[in-house]
């Protein structure tokens, strides 16, 4: 063999450093965009869960504009119709109602503040909910007094009782990653 043929045969190949520099950039590349694809899917679990929520509150919204009415109980006027975020995974829907005689006595009783809040007695679930994928409420966002309610039968946003409010926020989380649902006292939810 001639040294001419020796040195193209030489550099056919790839050398031991030129293969372990391709592997490591590689290795770098792919952790990358399994990092990306981790934090994509953590924000799709999120939104997901944030529409969920939204979904609930523009129920209990719409309902209170349609003036909802207790088929299963007829003595019972409606007052307002509800969210409430119970725990860090819990949440749910429910009405706050004052009996028909109460009512004709006072047809003004359902603006009294404890029929426009989750904390009362009179007040019955509709539905439970729960946040899915290892979502949670973030620890300001729910307890019973972290609610609103929609009163009957024009909507108006209440939160523990009161309408003097600017916004009302909730705060799902996963991990380090949140999204903020957000009712105006217009009662523009958005988030």
């Amino acid at each position: 063999m001639s040294k001419k043929s020796l040195k193209n045969k030489r550099k056919n190949g790839f050398t031991l450093i030129e293969m372990l520099i391709s592997m490591a950039m590689i290795a770098i590349l792919t952790g990358t965009i399994l990092q990306v694809v981790k934090i994509s899917e953590i924000n799709r679990i999120l939104f997901l869960n944030a529409n969920e929520v939204v979904s609930v509150m523009r129920f209990a919204q719409s309902s209170a504009l349609t003036a909802f009415f207790d088929e299963e109980n007829a003595n019972r006027v409606i007052c307002g119709i509800g969210f409430v975020a119970t725990s860090q995974t819990d949440y749910l829907l429910f009405y706050t109602y004052v009996n028909r005689a109460s009512y004709q006595l006072n047809p003004n009783i359902c603006n009294q503040t404890q029929y426009l809040t989750y904390n009362t007695n009179q007040k019955k679930i509709l539905n439970q909910f729960k946040l899915k994928g290892g979502v949670l409420f973030n620890a300001g966002s729910y307890g019973n007094n972290n609610g609103v309610v929609f009163k009957v039968p024009y909507g108006e946003v209440y939160s523990n009782g009161s309408n003097n409010f600017n916004s009302k926020n909730f705060v799902i989380q996963k991990g380090s990653s949140s999204k903020t649902i957000i009712i105006n006292s217009f009662g523009q939810i958005s988030f």
